[in-house]
């Protein structure tokens, strides 16, 4: 194809050398070392190395060997788990249009997106993406989807004219595309004036280049309790050191035991655990369409309590259809799934007869004929509103291409803001009839219509507008013989001149179908303290109907529109969020913005966990500024979806809804296995600590209690974090993110149970010491380890008793439990096993059933306690324990 349009190749490289190439901006990405070397940030694992180094220079090696393994076996699944999620991202990112037809010396060629300068001359069709900021030089019909920048979805008409002003809002640009933007029909030659990060896209994606400095509350609380673990150990070194030289042991040997005891007291198998669960709790989560980049972001989900959220796409299903029709006749209701061409057509309240659908005809004749659009199968090629028109044709039983075959468009005036309408002039094939078929807003089919006729259409349109439906109208005319000639001798030049006196042919009522069961979903999402909000581009009226079809908000006093945003001050707007009656839940004709201003007041304000959903580059700011921003897959942008911290493949709330929940029951598991591990982990300290206080040295040895935290305590703990949840952890309200992990109330119901399994260890200890200190110490060590997999039993629920058959069944926990159990008795049973662990077989059948009895003591607590509480706080889920 040989054109004058375009630049030369070698202009084209000197200018790419000079520009660079048309790429957006993108973060730096971190290398595969600086990404591994941040998994060893988190202050339990610098608290485990720095264990590691200290019993380095206590010549305790199986223990450097033990801690070691642990740390690098959690960086390295914690480093694959985010490698694999950001891989997940990239291939849901570009990957549809990766080169673009251009004109270089004359020829039409082409080439990669990324090497196209500014002066470039592109070809553009229906399908392509616009690959950088153009003008349009010349088109034909052309028609784009630019609500990846705008967040309309009604697509918009694009014309060519030289010399226009770019300084103009997007949406005063009608001769102007913008990169990523969608050509929906039509083709043409645009002009390339800006690339890369000169694009509007790109000017967005330079804002984005920070990346969010908040850690997670996660990442907070983590690094709480291993500064407290830090003290708390340093603390125990200490009076043990002092202990020892109280009792005249050499200050060498009193340091290094000292030591050595209090590395053996931190829960090394706690950072390891926390990774394997949360990595767990994303892979649940992918299986369900929702890919989580950063490990810790997870549990964040789970305490959200503001939910943001797009309409189109998100709350609907982003296809248009044709809810109702009226003509004179009578009015139709359309039913049906998307773009299925099955249906329901009720006429008048009663399911419509072939004869009622005829009577729509000539309304169909228009809709099919004025029309661009085709349907493949469920797939709408071109505008899916004039392809709404086509399904509307088939659910009455019609074949729209039998229609549109029936006639030859002779003229056509295309659609224009202006006129705001399209006209056509036709002939019927068979009775070779000339007709004016007109389809355009209510406002303009009624300027052409008769007083009783345009009043009677007006009317209608108004009321299903404040529905949330968008109106479309059409006429029709038939013209006379000598009309038709001097119309065709004229060139149809003149052709407003007939269009008048038109015949009133139906009004159609569109919508964007609202996803199955959403109203549901919202419902069960407010049950449990999440309030969801809708912010839209739409009008309020339409804005207001969606909400109430989704149960989102229940009058208009819950809506608000951006010129009353914009003239309330951020505190006023929080309290209408935050009040009881009439909250606002919908925010219209929103500015990307001002969304970003709700974002950030509700932050402030509120101090509640706000997530923010969003698809086009315009709303990537506030998707940055969340405490939880979620990207659309499958509609979503690439700038969108890089500054995510959650993408969801589907687009769909009832997907969002699932993964909060997800991370409610991740963080509950996380509750669970820390204050097992904790409780387990002061247990022991206590068995060391009241030992030398009565006069006993060595009542645990540093190995056996590594042995404790690194296999009996460690499995049990990664079951509990695999617990599926209930049915009360989605109901409760959203956890605040202000309180810490372990409260008051929680240490000291930790303590206690540590008490309660350190006396039976002890109780054990000192019957058999008449029997020596290693078979003692084997005795003790043994009820220790069964006191602490009992306990993980308790650990499955604050409230509820671990034999109520409301728990459930956690087949993978009894599995590790008597797997644990199993490997702790060999340790003492079998001799291989002896000379490692200093212990001895226990002989006596009735030392057996001592250490039975006492081992059921912590259940025999636990049990108790959780009775008492359930009986004097029967409406109190959380106690604190």
């Amino acid at each position: 194809m040989k054109d004058s349009f375009g630049i030369s190749n070698s202009e084209a490289k000197q200018r790419h050398l000079q520009h660079g190439p048309n790429s957006l901006p993108q973060k730096p990405s971190r290398s595969a070392w600086f990404a591994l070397f941040d998994q060893f940030r988190d202050a339990l694992v610098v608290l485990l190395v720095l264990a590691a180094v200290i019993a380095l220079f206590a010549g305790e090696v199986i223990d450097v060997i033990a801690i070691l393994s642990i740390v690098v076996l959690n960086a390295c699944i914690g480093f694959i788990q985010e490698y694999k999620a950001e891989r997940a991202i990239e291939s849901l990112k570009r990957g549809e249009q990766h080169s673009v037809r251009v004109f270089r010396d004359g020829e039409l060629t082409q080439i990669p997106v990324e090497e196209l300068v500014v002066g470039d001359v592109v070809y553009l069709e229906a399908g392509d993406s616009v690959p950088a900021d153009c003008a349009v030089m010349t088109e034909s019909y052309l028609k784009v989807d630019e609500s990846i920048l705008t967040g309309e979805s009604v697509p918009v008409q694009k014309h060519s004219r030289e010399g226009f002003i770019v300084n103009k809002p997007i949406s005063e640009q009608p001769h102007a595309l913008f990169r990523d933007t969608k050509i929906l029909e039509g083709n043409c030659k645009a002009t390339i004036y800006a690339i890369g990060a000169e694009t509007q896209v790109g000017k967005i994606a330079l804002l984005l280049q920070e990346p969010k400095k908040e850690d997670t509350p996660l990442q907070r609380e983590l690094t709480r309790i291993g500064k407290q673990l830090t003290m708390l150990i340093g603390f125990i070194a200490v009076i043990i050191f002092v202990l020892l030289l109280s009792r005249g042991v050499h200050i060498t040997d009193a340091l290094l035991t000292a030591v050595s005891l209090a590395v053996a007291a931190i829960p090394e198998g706690m950072p390891a655990v926390v990774t394997v669960v949360l990595s767990m709790g994303i892979l649940v989560l992918a299986k369900r369409n929702t890919v989580v980049r950063k490990m810790k972001a997870v549990e964040t989900l789970g305490a959200v309590t503001y939910l943001l959220t797009d309409k189109t796409g998100t709350l609907t299903t982003n296809t248009i259809s044709v809810a109702r029709m009226y003509i004179k006749h009578g009015q139709f209701s359309i039913e049906g799934s998307g773009y299925e061409t099955s249906g329901k057509v009720v006429y008048n309240n009663a399911l419509a007869k072939t004869s009622d659908k005829k009577q729509a005809l000539p309304l169909f004749e228009v809709c099919a004929v004025v029309n661009s659009a085709a349907l493949e199968s469920t797939r709408v090629i071109g505008d899916t509103t004039e392809g709404a028109l086509l399904v509307m044709i088939e659910r009455f039983g019609f074949r729209y291409h039998d229609i549109r075959s029936n006639f030859t468009v002779l003229h056509e005036v295309p659609f224009s803001s202006t006129t705001k309408s399209m006209v056509m002039i036709v002939e019927e094939n068979e009775s070779k009839k000339k007709f004016i078929f007109m389809k355009g807003s209510p406002e303009a089919i009624a300027e052409k219509l008769d007083t009783k006729s345009s009043e009677l259409l007006l009317e209608k349109a108004n009321t299903w507008a404040m529905a949330g439906q968008r109106v479309l109208a059409m006429s029709r005319k038939e013209l006379d013989h000598k009309q038709f000639l001097r119309l065709e001798k004229s060139k149809f030049v003149h052709i407003e001149r007939y269009i008048e006196k038109m015949q009133f042919t139906g009004l159609v009522g569109q919508e964007d179908t609202v996803r199955p069961n959403i109203h549901q979903t919202v419902e069960q999402a407010r049950s449990a303290g999440i309030h969801t909000i809708m912010i839209t581009g739409d009008h309020p009226l339409a804005a207001y109907a969606i909400a109430q079809k989704t149960g989102i908000a229940q009058s208009e006093k819950q809506v608000m529109d951006a010129k009353e945003l914009q003239s309330i001050s951020d505190e006023a707007l929080v309290n209408r969020i935050t009040q009881n009656a009439y909250p606002l839940r919908v925010f219209a004709r929103v500015s990307p913005e001002e969304k970003l201003r709700i974002v950030t007041v509700l932050k402030k304000y509120t101090g509640k966990v706000v997530a923010v959903t969003g698809d086009g580059v315009n709303d990537a700011p506030a998707i940055h500024a969340a405490h939880v921003g979620i990207a659309m897959g499958h509609i979503g942008s690439d700038v969108a979806k890089e500054v995510a911290d959650v993408v969801i493949k589907d687009d769909n709330y009832h997907t969002i809804i699932r993964g909060i929940f997800q991370g409610r029951v991740i963080f509950d598991n996380l509750l669970k296995f820390i204050g097992f591990l904790l409780s387990s982990n002061i247990s022991e300290v206590l068995v060391v600590f009241i030992g030398m206080l009565l006069g006993q040295l060595s009542i645990l040895l540093p190995v056996q209690i590594l042995f404790i935290n690194l296999v009996t305590d460690s499995l049990p703990a990664l079951a509990l974090g695999l617990e599926k949840g209930d049915s009360d952890t989605l109901r409760q309200q959203p956890r605040d993110i202000s309180r810490p992990i372990l409260t008051k109330n929680r240490w000291i119901a930790l303590t206690s149970e540590g008490i309660a399994i350190a006396l039976s260890a002890l109780t054990v200890y000192f019957l058999l010491l008449p029997h020596g200190v290693d078979y003692a110490r084997s005795a003790a060590f043994l009820v220790l380890v069964t006191s602490q997999l009992l306990h993980s039993l308790n650990n499955r629920s604050s409230s509820l008793s671990i034999f109520s058959r409301h728990l459930g069944v956690n087949s993978i926990l009894y599995l590790t439990v008597f797997g644990s159990l199993v490997i702790a008795v060999g340790v003492i049973q079998l001799h291989m096993f002896n000379g490692i662990f200093r212990t001895v077989p226990i002989t006596s059948a009735s030392h057996w059933v001592l250490m039975f009895i006492m081992s059921l003591f912590i259940v025999f607590y636990v049990e108790m306690r959780k009775f008492l509480v359930r009986t004097l706080l029967p409406n109190t889920r959380n106690y604190g324990f």
